[in-house]
């Protein structure tokens, strides 16, 4: 007897002994003696037991026949606490987001979103490190690439937040929570804490449709009129419905030079023990020391460590200010020039993808709609980033903010 489950709770591999993650798939195999064994994944590949086959062009894991045999990654050395690479580093999350005329990767890299989210969930809280490694398992990261832009994906869409603390990044599961869209009051996104359970109560109680988010997990729609505060589900399941928080974050978020004075400097770089290379035309290219003028800078350690560098803001007070990737380089394209962006009233707002905003401000836009982006080609060959849902109140509060030239697209 053979038969393919999915882990929803502890569960130890009969094989190897190790536990397998929230999600994971694992095989229950009947013994001679009457007894079952449940194997990992690892395991089955090692016994014969795991496979692919093609369906609708995807390649789908299966238990049963197969027609390609199984590749297991390679294996993932322990991470050590402080080893992860700061967010100031890019990590190409660009490549996440899909132009708008894809769709076929989309559902698989969702389906795997969806299964880190139950992992998520279930675990509760940890270090990037942990995240990571759930991240390599799935095939969301690679060793060289660390589970950023994954985090970012998750923060952006409400499903989770973190902190720094000293050398090491937390991050924690936000509360389940029904979220009002910006411009339609009656529909409703489900953000933070997923689990079965909850979902199914809930599609009990109401009518739940998925639909793509761009590269996240599935965006779980709710049509209801929700009034506030808990929400009653059967079987004395709660949740939170929190109304539209995109305009009330949008609120509370300070201007441009406001958020700029909250960066932390690095007094750590030094002139003559760091080499230098400034960010022109979407490059880095190296300047010498007398040639620093106020941008975004790679900075890298002369004597070979740290050699893959770090980035920094260099402003016209002589402070070398970090932070996340994209918030320095909007510091920068402001110092080339007015950033801008158009708004349509299908409350579609098109951001220059080589200014896309601090992640605060962006992530205000995002729940907005709960959907990431999409990339888009303008009418002058530009990409773009789309994003939907919209109101105009909230483009305009945030482009003043930003200090971000808005037009309508009918007056652009």
């Amino acid at each position: 007897m053979k038969r393919g489950c999915i882990a929803i709770g502890e569960t130890i591999c009969s094989e190897c002994g190790q536990s397998m993650l929230y999600g994971e798939r694992y095989l229950i195999l009947g013994n001679d003696d009457g007894s079952r064994s449940r194997l990992c994944i690892r395991c089955c590949a090692v016994k014969g037991l795991v496979g692919y086959r093609r369906e609708g062009g995807r390649r789908l894991l299966t238990f049963l026949e197969w027609t390609e045999a199984y590749e297991p990654h390679t294996p993932l050395p322990p991470p050590k606490v402080g080893q992860c690479h700061p967010p100031e580093a890019p990590d190409d999350f660009q490549s996440e987001l899909p132009y708008a005329a894809e769709t076929g990767d989309q559902h698989i890299r969702q389906e795997r979103y969806d299964v880190l989210l139950y992992w998520c969930s279930a675990r509760g809280t940890g270090r990037l490190e942990h995240l990571h490694e759930a991240c390599y398992t799935l095939g969301l990261a690679s060793p060289e690439h660390w589970a950023w832009p994954v985090l970012r994906t998750l923060g952006l869409l409400g499903h989770t937040e973190s902190v720094w603390n000293g050398n090491e990044c937390l991050w924690g599961i936000a509360p389940a929570t029904v979220v009002q869209m910006c411009m339609d009051d009656g529909c409703h996104f489900l953000a933070g804490q997923r689990i079965p359970a909850l979902l199914t109560k809930l599609s009990s109680d109401w009518h739940i449709s998925d639909q793509l988010s761009n590269g996240g997990p599935t965006r779980k729609i709710i049509v209801a009129d929700f009034n506030g505060g808990d929400v009653e589900l059967s079987g004395g399941y709660r949740l939170l419905s929190v109304g539209c928080v995109s305009m009330r974050l949008a609120e509370l978020l300070p201007d441009l030079l406001g958020w700029k004075t909250e960066l932390r400097d690095d007094p750590g770089v030094e002139i003559h023990s760091h080499g230098f290379a400034r960010y022109v035309d979407e490059a880095f290219q190296a300047v010498p020391v007398g040639h620093l003028v106020p941008g975004l800078y790679q900075v890298t350690k002369i004597d070979g460590r740290n050699a893959r560098g770090v980035y920094r803001f260099y402003d016209s007070g002589g402070r070398w200010l970090r932070g996340e990737f994209y918030g320095l380089r909007y510091l920068d394209a402001q110092l080339k020039g007015k950033c801008r962006a158009s708004w349509s009233s299908s409350g579609d707002l098109d951001i220059i993808e080589g200014q896309r905003w601090p992640f605060l401000y962006e992530r205000a836009l995002v729940l907005a709609s709960g959907q990431l982006p999409l990339k888009m080609k303008n009418r002058l060959g530009e990409v773009s980033l789309r994003y939907h849902g919209v109101s105009e109140a909230l483009a305009r509060l945030l482009c003043e903010k930003l200090d971000v030239r808005m037009v309508r697209t009918n007056d652009a």
